[in-house]
């Protein structure tokens, strides 16, 4: 939602909520300065607009999205934060990937992009930022309860035709990375791509370093599956020794992890027995190896529909899919996922539970079922692990890449399990990781400490929604 700002120094900072903590930290993370009346000139010049009418904030995301018109055309002006990664690099590939969706492979629901700048000290505007058109359509987020059951299948049908495009267009030639225009990039870092079935290198984008949240991925890292994600297990090793603290208060809410959870040498240890093993859990099979993309944050804010064809005869129509910040090409087995517009999705208020998740799993399995009947990609169906518990191959990188935030409890009861199990992971050959004894004993105080770890977690995320409602300021 768009709206008013009550002041110019509303649109440098993160105005969307409150912390319980750190609250003068959080805002510094967030706040980004620049000039306005420079943004409104870079805008009237690339639109050919005689001038900007109106400047309103839209108050959600990594970036400052500042929404401008000259009365008959709407822009929006994405500034990073900084806490969403290294500016440039975010930019330039943000803007990359966007028009490598929308010019290359001619999905034209990806918003065009208007000017930008990826270089703050080389623009008068003072900081990087994207201008691109206003994405068309309502959001999906907007009317997903009013849906039927076949206008969501219908949807997910909808969503399989767009995404099956992006996920197939790199051939495995290639290796894994953030996509940038070649240009832009110095040749030193900069690696060849190539689309699929085409025999040469790709003249117009290349790859390095990945963007990726939990994994900046810079040229000291080889190409390939070990070394991202060695990446991984780096960029967390690397916040716990910058940030991680041991508590020192006795006293736990219930939203919090006893002391023995938050320990940094422990996180740290773990890191290093995963390293030890992440190698024997690669798929063998080297098509789930593929280099792929696809939009990790489908959530129903990032896909907007035609409010005309909805009106007209409720029909579903993708009309935008935004968001593209940090989109990296990894390992199709690691980004294979149920879109979670299904996956996150919650029921209505008076539904009954029951019919909700059956609901749910119907649009889970149809979403499998489309790519693997259908001949769209039964690779990609068969990373999906619908209706049973994702693999380890799947599991272990997500835990460790968020290992002090989310995952400790995660990692260590599977690599506990996959110790005790090591000759049914890898017959015949020695585990690597058999020296710290792990028992049966060991893997219970695991199990215990994951459900301890996940009620605390569900305790917050009830807390954070609870506080989010009452303190909401939408601008």
């Amino acid at each position: 939602m768009a709206t008013a700002a009550s002041s110019p120094e509303s649109f440098f900072q993160y105005t969307s909520g409150r912390w319980l903590h750190d609250q003068e930290h959080n805002e510094v993370l967030r706040y980004r300065r620049f000039d306005i009346d420079a943004l409104k000139d870079s805008i009237t010049r690339s639109t050919g607009a005689y001038g900007v009418m109106d400047m309103s904030k839209i108050a959600k995301g990594r970036c400052n999205k500042v929404q401008l018109t000259d009365g008959h055309r709407a822009v929006i002006a994405r500034i990073p934060m900084p806490f969403a990664g290294p500016p440039y690099l975010a930019t330039a590939s943000e803007v990359a990937t966007t028009t490598f969706l929308r010019n290359r492979l001619g999905l034209t629901q990806v918003p065009r992009v208007i000017t930008w700048s990826s270089r703050a000290s080389s623009t008068p505007v003072g900081a990087e930022f994207i201008v691109m058109d206003v994405a068309d359509g309502i959001e999906l987020a907007g009317v997903w309860d009013t849906l039927i059951m076949h206008q969501k299948f219908i949807l997910v049908r909808e969503w399989v035709k767009f995404e099956e495009r992006v996920i197939h267009a790199f051939s495995s030639k290639g290796g894994y990375g953030s996509l940038y225009l070649r240009k832009g990039l110095s040749a030193n870092v900069a690696r060849d791509i190539f689309l699929v079935d085409a025999d040469q290198l790709d003249e117009e984008y290349v790859l390095e370093p990945s963007v990726h949240m939990q994994a900046y991925w810079d040229e000291k890292y080889d190409p390939d599956v070990p070394s991202y994600l060695k990446s991984l297990t780096d960029c967390d090793r690397d916040w716990i020794r910058k940030y991680a603290e041991r508590p020192t208060r006795e006293y736990v809410a219930p939203w919090e992890l006893p002391g023995h959870l938050q320990i940094p040498e422990e996180h740290l240890r773990l890191l290093d027995l995963y390293d030890k093993i992440a190698k024997y859990f690669i798929p063998t099979d080297e098509r789930l190896l593929r280099p792929s993309m696809t939009l990790l944050d489908s959530n129903p804010y990032n896909i907007f529909l035609s409010r005309e064809a909805l009106l007209h005869d409720g029909s579903i129509e993708i009309t935008a899919v935004i968001d593209w910040q940090h989109t990296s090409i990894l390992p199709l087995y690691l980004t294979a996922h149920v879109p979670r517009f299904i996956e996150n999705s919650i029921a209505n208020d008076g539904q009954d539970e029951g019919e909700f998740m059956k609901e749910k799993n119907y649009l889970r399995k149809a979403y499998h079922t489309l790519y693997f009947d259908t001949n769209y990609d039964v690779v990609c169906a068969s990373a999906l692990s619908v209706g049973i518990n994702p693999p380890m191959a799947k599991m272990l990188p997500l835990a460790a890449q968020g290992c002090w935030h989310a995952g400790y409890a995660d990692l260590r009861k599977d690599l506990i399990r996959a110790a005790l199990g090591w000759q049914n992971v890898a017959p015949g050959t020695e585990c690597p990781i058999a020296a710290e004894g792990f028992t049966q004993q060991d893997l219970a105080r695991a199990r215990e400490d994951y459900v301890i770890w996940h009620t605390a977690e569900s305790a917050m995320v009830l807390l954070s929604t609870t506080i989010m409602m009452l303190l909401y300021r939408p601008i």
